[in-house]
């Protein structure tokens, strides 16, 4: 063999190898540094699947095949229901488009974003209990139709809209407990309204099923009154963290509510 020939196999070799590392490197969680209408909070990369948004809560994450089976070639989201192949990674940054504009993600601890980054959006800060018998949250979320309450006395710092007012409103009133769902605020006694309103807008025979995520701070007696609002058409859970440090949730019956602060 030519030694021209050998550096001939030798580039081709690399350039292989280097295209591969490219697009195993770029598996993983990833987060926005560049929100905006029409794109992803949280893209989770494989070497055959995207899943945009996977741990944003009341929210169904979006899954879809990475690999185009006609072309073969390998494709990020762009915006909503766009995809491109114009995409690379400089260090710890991913860039998503081509020189003309491009969606910045940086890599991220997915054992990170199973609780602080589930709760980003929420005004109230939660901390929650743990319990080893807890089921699977997104499970039951993909399973059932459910809705989310928060409820907590004190604002979610990682939450960007929560500062200053809510903050300032919780200082305010610091013996206050809060509600919140949907982005709104609530008082205890709009519960049973919230809930027959959700209920009406689900498919009829569909049971309807409601996870309470309470500040493990929040007063047991506070709780009650919370549970006693819902709707008994409701099946009622609580949000808890499981053995692995990951979302679930436990089962509320009657008899366990005057119990729920040790759970």
């Amino acid at each position: 063999m030519k030694r021209t020939d050998g550096l001939f196999y030798l580039t081709i070799l690399l350039v292989t190898i280097g295209c591969k590392s490219n697009n195993e490197s770029i598996n993983g969680h990833w987060h926005t540094v560049t929100p905006g209408i029409g794109t992803f909070a949280t893209i989770d990369i494989s070497d055959s699947l995207l899943i945009m948004d996977k741990y944003k809560l009341g929210e169904r994450p979006d899954t879809q095949q990475r690999v185009d089976l006609k072309t073969g070639k390998h494709y990020l989201p762009f915006q909503d229901y766009e995809y491109t192949d114009k995409y690379h990674r400089t260090g710890d940054t991913l860039y998503i488009g081509n020189s003309t504009f491009s969606y910045k993600y940086v890599s991220s601890d997915i054992r990170h974003c199973e609780l602080v980054h589930r709760y980003i959006s929420s005004v109230i800060e939660i901390s929650l209990n743990s319990n080893s018998s807890a089921m699977s949250y997104d499970k039951l979320y993909k399973d059932l139709f459910c809705v989310d309450l928060f409820v907590g006395s004190k604002a979610n710092r990682n939450c960007s809209y929560a500062f200053p007012d809510f903050d300032n409103l919780t200082k305010q009133f610091p013996d206050s407990v809060f509600i919140e769902t949907r982005d709104v605020l609530m008082k205890i006694n709009d519960i049973k309204f919230y809930g027959d309103r959700m209920k009406d807008l689900w498919p009829k025979g569909e049971s309807a099923h409601i996870v309470i995520h309470a500040d493990k701070n929040v007063p047991t007696s506070f709780l009650n009154k919370v549970l006693s609002e819902i709707p008994d058409s409701f099946t009622k859970y609580r949000a808890v963290t499981n053995d692995n440090g990951e979302l679930g949730v436990i089962k509320i019956s009657e008899d366990q509510q005057s119990s729920l602060q040790q759970n």
